[in-house]
């Protein structure tokens, strides 16, 4: 299978960070899932720990907004579920994704 065939991130944590880090540079467009972690899918926190990823944080009432900035070299398709539907946005470095509310009580 070449990569960018692969449309599912293995559960090795250290296969998946190499293989999203090649598939990033070498413009694969990897489909990120919009959270933290996801066991299916490449995730922010996968490209932050590449660090090809920024969150920013801002605290709130009950728990804090939290946006992410792509930082790394080539496109990325971001994989949303707004209102039980899928969307999918091409991500280039510098874009920012919406706040998202993050309750920690």
């Amino acid at each position: 299978m070449r990569l960018h065939e692969i449309t599912t991130a293995p559960g090795n944590d250290m296969k998946r960070l190499v293989m999203l880090r090649l598939m990033v540079e070498r413009g694969h467009k990897p489909e990120i899932a919009d959270a933290s972690f996801s066991k299916g899918h490449f995730s922010w926190g996968d490209l932050e720990k590449l660090g090809y990823a920024k969150r920013e944080s801002e605290k709130s009432r009950h728990g804090a907004n939290e946006r992410w900035i792509y930082t790394g070299p080539t496109p990325i398709v971001l994989i949303q579920n707004v209102n039980g539907e899928e969307r999918r946005m091409e991500m280039i470095k510098g874009d920012v994704t919406d706040g998202v509310e993050v309750d920690y009580s």
